[in-house]
């Protein structure tokens, strides 16, 4: 998750905040997910840590990385979540999209399966 500081992405409406997320409590500050080609969400968990969601295409992922504030381990992924999905591509921009609903739902259960442990380091596909 080579992102730099992953709330400062001025190309992107950093001003959406999904109300579910909101409302979790798990995090110290997000936006998203928002966006098209990918859907994304970047944010810091309420424990430090970096999170980075994405979903482009087939593949779904959603990256744990160390907190900024730990000397060795700035973008050292922790934990990796990935789902691998066919969406309908029947739209105006022909091109994949998930559903910001769906999209929070997978990143509130990938974090919650981190909160308790559950730490896979799934292989990225990009």
């Amino acid at each position: 998750m080579n992102k730099g500081n992953a709330l400062s992405d001025t190309n992107r409406d950093t001003t959406f905040r999904h109300p579910g997320l909101e409302a979790s409590g798990l995090f110290a500050q997000f936006w998203g997910p928002a966006g098209a080609f990918p859907v994304q969400l970047m944010g810091v968990l309420t424990t430090g840590e970096q999170v980075y969601f994405r979903a482009r295409g087939e593949n779904i992922t959603l990256e744990v990385s160390r907190s900024q504030d730990d000397p060795e381990g700035d973008n050292v992924i922790i934990a990796r979540y990935r789902k691998d999905a066919i969406f309908d591509c029947d739209n105006q921009f022909g091109a994949s999209l998930i559903d910001v609903d769906e999209a929070a739902g997978l990143i509130d259960g990938w974090l919650q399966r981190f909160i308790a442990g559950d730490r896979p380091i799934e292989p990225a596909r990009r």
